[in-house]
């Protein structure tokens, strides 16, 4: 695969969040997991393990569970037929260099893999995907409902469907490069990075946000 060819899948890649009700084959599914598989890792140790759930019950019910988790609720129906839960297994940290914080580790190889799957979900016809971040209260409701093991870390929800309409692309912005050292001259003023924010996020009251 040449770089545009390359640059054009990722381009192509979509944060879905309505779905068809068409099942997902196991085999597409499979497809996905097995590209998460070949992600980068701390030492190789590849420390993640996935569920798919394909019980819409279960899907809505864990969906809440996140939703009730904000204040003020924010549950999403993504209408997707199957969701993938990303667990990272603490355990492998023992694999880690002494000197760091063996949790990063661990969280930036479940990012990779995610990052994978979400890149091969695009592929693969499901448009790409969006994810769910899971916060701890959900996360342990969660694992008590699809008996999982407390100490697993529960990353994020991806739902997986068939997109239901097009997706406009995001807006993109340059990233900031700097050569050899930091340029301070590039460094954004607070109201800068706001509207920024404001701008790309679709987040308009901060201080709304930052009460949450």
């Amino acid at each position: 695969m040449d770089y545009e060819s390359f640059l054009q899948m990722i381009r192509s890649r979509r944060s879905v969040r309505s779905h068809k009700p068409d099942p997902v084959s196991d085999g597409v599914i499979n497809q996905i997991i097995e590209a998460g598989k070949w992600a980068p890792s701390g030492n190789n140790t590849q420390p993640f393990e996935i569920v798919v759930v394909k019980d819409k019950a279960l899907i809505e019910q864990m969906e809440d569970f996140v939703g009730q988790a904000y204040e003020p609720r924010m549950t999403q129906r993504f209408g997707a037929p199957a969701m993938l839960l990303v667990l990272g297994d603490p355990r492998f940290c023992d694999a880690y260099p002494k000197g760091f914080i063996r949790e990063e580790i661990l969280h930036s190889s479940l990012a990779a893999a995610i990052g994978n799957m979400l890149l091969a979900s695009a592929v693969v016809g499901l448009g790409g995907s969006a994810w769910k971040t899971v916060p701890p209260s959900a996360a342990m409701r969660i694992k008590d409902l699809l008996g999982i093991p407390l100490f697993f870390v529960l990353k994020v929800l991806i739902p997986l469907g068939y997109p239901k309409g097009d997706v406009e692309p995001p807006p993109k912005r340059d990233i900031v490069v700097h050569e050899n050292h930091y340029d301070l001259g590039k460094l954004k003023s607070e109201e800068e990075v706001r509207e920024i924010i404001k701008k790309y996020s679709g987040v308009k009251d901060l201080n709304k946000l930052r009460a949450l």
